[in-house]
């Protein structure tokens, strides 16, 4: 008698509550009110964070951005995606509030920013660099060529980003409304990659996209779970974090308001 697991696994309903795959990595942060980089990393073992200040600058590759959409106030994200294109689900503190089209999400709830997941080849290993506000784009100065948006689009033809290294630097920019000081990233083109090290890259560049489609089938086959289901025209009340909790997550670069969204 032959075994079909696959039919077998339909019969369980483990989708339910199976988890999404994970990729654990370290982080790379710019302080928004230090204008220093730091790298973190959490114990497998303990769950614990520890950080190392790595000073004013940092250099590595691109090697893939993914977006997501977020609100400190609330305490709000989403989950990873390409597009504005891409069905998405939206979490407040682990609980599912909605789901749908991203561009659509973001369009009915103005509190939401984008924010790019670059994945950064740093010193030999792939870390996760989130950049969001002032170091996406400038209202002020729009051709601010080192925002991430024009740097990016300074890549034409068959010249891509992720065949030179990219140097990071703070930036330090003040709010006309608040006067408040922060720092941005400015994003600078580095040396062109050797053969070699274009090689590790390309390999470094294949295992996250291989990631990335089983993370986004994990959630698209997920949408029949009945907890994300239930959310189909469904507008769930969104609580807000209390004042201590905003105080430690909204401590970052500003948020220029009306940014031109990247196309991807």
């Amino acid at each position: 008698m032959s075994i079909d697991l696959e039919e077998a696994e339909r019969y369980s309903g483990e989708e339910y509550y199976r988890r999404p795959p994970r990729l654990n990595l370290p982080y790379l942060r710019m302080q928004g009110e230090k204008g220093s980089f730091i790298l973190g990393e959490k114990d497998e073992n303990t769950g614990e964070f520890s950080s190392v200040n790595i000073g004013d600058s940092a250099e590595g590759i691109v090697l893939r951005i993914r977006r997501r959409l977020s609100s400190f106030e609330d305490g709000i994200r989403s989950i990873e995606h390409n597009t504005p294109n891409d069905e998405i689900i939206l979490y407040q503190e682990g609980r599912a509030i909605d789901k749908g089209l991203s561009k659509d999400i973001k369009a009915k709830n103005p509190r939401l920013k984008t924010e790019h997941v670059v994945y950064f080849y740093y010193a030999g290993k792939v870390v996760k660099l989130i950049v969001r506000g002032g170091s996406l784009g400038s209202i002020e100065n729009p051709d601010d060529p080192k925002k991430f948006y024009n740097y990016l689009g300074s890549f034409k033809g068959a010249e891509h980003v992720w065949q030179y290294s990219t140097i990071l630097h703070p930036k330090k920019e003040q709010n006309k409304k608040t006067k408040k000081v922060y720092y941005c990233i400015d994003f600078e083109k580095g040396q062109k990659l050797e053969e070699i090290e274009l090689e590790t890259v390309i390999s470094e560049m294949k295992r996250l996209h291989e990631f990335f489609i089983g993370n986004d089938n994990f959630y698209r086959d997920n949408n029949k779970n009945p907890v994300i289901a239930k959310l189909d025209g469904k507008k769930d009340k969104v609580e807000s974090l209390s004042e201590k909790e905003i105080t430690q997550v909204s401590s970052e670069e500003e948020f220029p308001n009306n940014l031109p969204d990247l196309p991807f």
